[in-house]
């Protein structure tokens, strides 16, 4: 009995507490982050972050957002804006407002909003006329060109004419945003309209103005671009004059540089010339004294090997004399010991027979001894005055040697001064004949400038073919030797551009100065007489009146 009790007041406990469980998850209102819970139906609306335990029998719950929202304000046409210049702007808006996650905002929300869910339709219907408002009574403070330039300043003026409107029905204004402003166009303008009507009489006139300053602009741009055309013509004749002036005296130079680089050339081509035949000589000679030592080396050598062999032929010459002396004197020593012999065989004879031949012995041993000396001393006689013949003829002979050595050696010497002395004369002859050869240059080059010296006084009596007269004052006598026409030519040439290089060929060549100009004095009459003939002088046409 008991446990059943137990068993039904365990049940009847777990299904009120699954009861409650159920009804508090039934009752609790869980709001997300970003909106805000308003109850109601108590003694006053409260607001709510987060969740609430509410009862829906007696209380009455309305959810609030609070992210931003973005609200779009577009006036056009005849809804524009009107400026401080009575012009029509029209103008795209963006206003970011949000509710303050506060009581008093959410709840002021709330109030203004009434049963309507609060969504970014229903606020632009609700906040429209204070926003429109505002960018009303501030557009009317400003030109348009002043909207135009000061975007930010209209929007910072804008949200703070509208801001404490907007905090009475709990929002606050975030930011404004200005995303499109331009003139309202003309044909969406009504004539019969006082706005309208000063605003296209305003539009007219500044076009009007804009586009006379416009052609000014562009006459003035034209008047300009035709001045610097023309500038520019002008300058570019004075730089085509300047150039032509320049061709003209990079030309002359030109023809200078031509004439002295001929020299250059010329007097580069001699002096190669005159380096390459005096290496060859040097060479020529270097070699012809080589040659020379090396035949003098091949000569002494010659002649020492001939004198070695002489002295080896004499030094054996006299060995073989000294070994035949030697021979002899042993041959004649021998010979005494045979004598010696023979008198001693005698001596035994004679005692053995001196009783009876004692006399006649001691006489043959007496003859006997004498011819044996006598022949000894002659041998030995004969064999030195053959060792002393034989000893001077090759004393002789060395010496002879000796002086054919010298008179070769001397011989050699004389050869190689001889060479020497044949390369310094053709050394001589080849820079002799450089010099005449220059001078044979020079002297044609100084003909071939006298060929061409008409034509050159030609060019150069050019500018004179404007000159009327010429007025010369022949002041002779004045310490000068030299006559009238060389005077004058001399003065004509000495002005002219070409005197550096006349100069310069006068003192090259050696050329007499005098000479030359009476040479062009010659030629000068022959040129200057066509033109006389084509031009009379005043002088003439007086005496044609007069006769």
């Amino acid at each position: 009995m008991a446990t059943s009790t137990f068993i039904i007041i365990l049940a009847a406990a777990v299904a009120v507490l699954i009861i409650a469980l159920v009804a508090y998850k039934k009752l609790y209102k869980k709001i997300p982050a970003d909106a805000a819970l308003v109850v109601s139906g108590g003694k006053r609306k409260r607001a709510y972050f987060g969740g609430k335990l509410v009862n829906p029998i007696t209380c009455r719950t309305q959810e609030i957002p609070l992210n931003t929202m973005n609200l779009k304000v577009e006036r056009k046409g005849q809804e524009a804006l009107i400026t401080k210049d009575s012009l029509r702007v029209d103008i795209v808006a963006e206003f970011f407002v949000r509710i303050q996650p506060n009581e008093e905002d959410v709840l002021a929300a709330a109030a203004s909003l009434g049963e309507k869910i609060a969504t970014p339709a229903s606020v632009s219907e609700l906040l429209e006329g204070k926003l429109v408002g505002a960018l009303r009574s501030v557009a009317a403070t400003m030109t348009l060109q002043e909207l135009h330039e000061q975007r930010q300043a209209f929007a910072d003026a804008v949200q703070e004419a509208c801001s404490e409107d907007l905090k009475q029905n709990g929002f606050t204004l975030e930011t404004v945003s200005i995303t499109s402003l331009d003139q309202t166009p003309l044909d969406q303008l009504d004539p019969h309209n006082r706005f309208d009507a000063t605003a296209i009489q305003t539009i007219k006139q500044e076009v009007e103005e804009k586009q006379t300053l416009t052609a000014k602009i562009e006459a003035e741009n034209r008047v300009r671009r035709e001045e610097d055309k023309l500038k520019a013509e002008l300058e570019i004749k004075a730089k085509e004059t300047e150039t032509q002036k320049q061709i003209l005296e990079l030309e002359r130079d030109r023809a200078f540089a031509e004439e002295e680089q001929k020299k250059e050339i010329e007097t580069k081509r001699i002096e190669q010339q005159k380096a390459i035949q005096e290496a060859e000589l040097e060479q020529k000679k270097a070699i012809e004294q080589a040659r020379i030592a090396q035949e003098q080396a091949v000569e002494e050598v010659q002649i020492q090997k001939t004198l070695a062999v002489e002295t080896a032929r004499i030094e054996q010459e006299r060995m073989i004399r000294e070994t035949e002396a030697e021979s002899a004197i042993r041959i004649a020593m021998r010979e005494k010991e045979r004598e010696q012999a023979e008198i001693e065989r005698l001596s035994v004879s004679a005692e053995r027979a001196r009783a009876e031949e004692q006399v006649n012995t001691a006489k043959l041993v007496e003859e006997a001894e004498r011819e044996s000396k006598i022949k000894l001393i002659e041998a030995e006689r004969k064999a030195q005055e053959e060792f002393i013949a034989k000893q001077k003829a090759a004393e002789a002979e060395l010496e002879a040697a000796k002086l054919k050595a010298e008179a070769m050696r001397i011989l050699a010497q004389a050869e190689l001064e001889k060479a020497k002395a044949e390369a310094e004369g053709q050394k001589a002859i080849i820079e002799a004949k450089n010099i005449a050869e220059q001078k044979v240059l020079t002297h044609e080059a100084v003909l071939n400038f006298i060929q061409q010296l008409p034509t050159i006084t030609e060019r150069l009596m050019k500018p004179a073919e404007r000159i009327e007269s010429i007025r010369v004052l022949d002041l002779g006598g004045m310490g000068g030797g030299e006559s009238s026409i060389s005077r004058i030519t001399g003065a004509i040439l000495g002005a002219g551009a070409a005197v550096p290089l006349f100069k310069e060929i006068l003192d090259l060549s050696g050329v007499d100065f005098t000479k030359l100009a009476r040479k062009a004095a010659e030629y000068i009459p022959t040129m200057t007489a066509p033109e006389k003939e084509k031009r009379p002088t005043k002088q003439g046409e007086t005496q044609a009146k007069e006769e």
